[in-house]
């Protein structure tokens, strides 16, 4: 099943499903949409009409996954049992390929929409999975395109190819793990030195300390608004050099047993072995490492204070396993809507506090200047406020124009 919706720019409730075959048919013969999609075509280089039909007036689909009430990569049920890849801009493709489940032209007539039935296709493997089938098919596919939730516009191609015996392509499940924190020492050395399934009881920062208080409410992000403290332990991503090697090591182990109190001394001592082996120029003796733990393995518990050393403005939810870039995207828009929000107010705080007798009317310039704010800045928000400050430069006008006949 697919889901479907009302059109591209209200496209975030699902309104229901239907089967892959009803939607290909809808395609193949048209449906009450038929005109719509004639006209766009027609209008097609009038870029304002074309784009007012495709945007406004046409149902749009979900080809790739199905969702939970709201098209949000969080709210992702299942996969459909195929992937779809938009061919921008080619019309002519090989339609004999083995993999090939079903094509047809797009709304614009300029391109191609394809199908593959898949097997194991899920949120993690999706985009390795669109990019190795677009090269498999020998096709230019729309980067832009390759969304888990994208939208595929109903269009109309009465000689739709479909072939109901096409192959399966069975995606590679992608196990790279995108560790929040302390990467080195979770992916390499404490795998290398302790097993592979050591890593569960290791802790390598005390952000559970933090994670129980946080609601998530399904969200991928938790923004704390402001950067928190905490102590994670952090191995250098160069080499450590002689004259630091003693003071470094030490301050590792140190974290790793203050976070891991109850660590034995036989497990610290091979995890320092071996960031000593793999990061010092010239690793200290053995003798010095064994001292070394010694020391700290004598620490009382009550003593233990892990060292604060890091800091976090967001979070990302444990239940979903995100890739690096898609978290950098993320970050990036909360940090821009930051931004935003607060050339805004302080607009607004500006015109609430203008002073017309010492200021005069209110202009972008006059603005820019009482805001220390760029102003490029204020000729991007401007419209916003723009009915408001004319409402307001009038009325002191009138008022100065009274003072003068008075």
């Amino acid at each position: 099943m697919i889901n479907y919706f009302k059109c591209a720019t209200n496209s975030s409730k699902v309104l229901g499903s239907i089967s892959i075959q009803e939607y290909l048919n809808k395609i193949q013969n048209g449906d009450d949409n038929l005109n719509y999609i004639k006209k766009a075509r027609d209008l097609y280089f009038d870029k304002a009409s074309y784009s007012k039909i495709k945007i406004n007036k046409l149902p749009c689909y979900t080809l790739n996954f199905t969702f939970n009430k709201y098209r949000w990569d969080e709210n992702i049920i299942d996969s459909t049992g195929f992937i779809y890849i938009d061919i921008d801009g080619q019309t002519e493709i090989n339609l004999s390929h083995t993999l090939l489940y079903a094509s047809w032209i797009s709304l614009s007539g300029k391109g191609r929409g394809a199908l593959v039935k898949v097997k194991n296709l899920n949120p993690n493997n999706f985009f390795y999975t669109y990019d190795k089938l677009s090269e498999e098919l020998g096709v230019t596919s729309d980067k832009k395109a390759k969304k888990r939730n994208q939208l595929n516009i109903l269009s109309y191609d009465p000689d739709i190819y479909i072939n109901d015996n096409s192959e399966y392509w069975t995606c590679k499940s992608n196990n790279l793990n995108y560790p929040h924190y302390s990467d080195k020492i979770k992916k390499t050395i404490i795998p290398t030195v302790l097993g592979e399934n050591s890593n569960k009881d290791i802790r390598y920062d005390n952000l559970d300390m933090l994670l129980p208080k946080i609601d998530f409410d399904g969200e991928v992000l938790y923004d704390f608004k402001e950067k928190i403290n905490f102590s994670k332990v952090k191995i250098p991503f160069k080499v450590i050099e002689n004259g630091s090697r003693n003071n470094i090591l030490s301050s590792i182990a140190y974290q790793i047993r203050a976070l891991n109190p109850f660590m034995e001394c036989d497990y610290l001592s091979r995890i320092m072995h071996k960031i000593n082996k793999d990061k010092c120029i010239e690793p200290l003796q053995s003798s010095e490492i064994n001292g070394m733990i010694r020391s700290i393995m004598n620490v009382e518990l009550e003593d233990l204070k892990p060292i604060i050393n890091a800091s976090r403005r967001f979070i990302y939810n444990e239940d979903y396993d995100i890739p690096l870039k898609e978290k950098r995207s993320l970050t990036m828009t909360a940090i821009n809507a930051d931004r935003v929000k607060n050339s805004k107010q302080k607009i607004e705080k500006a015109i609430e506090e203008w002073n017309f007798e010492t200021d005069g009317k209110i202009t972008q310039k006059s603005l820019a200047t009482a805001t220390e704010m760029n102003k490029k800045t204020i000729e991007k928000y401007y419209p916003l406020y723009k009915s408001e400050i004319q409402l307001l430069n009038k009325k002191y006008h009138k008022n100065q124009k009274h003072d003068i006949t008075r």
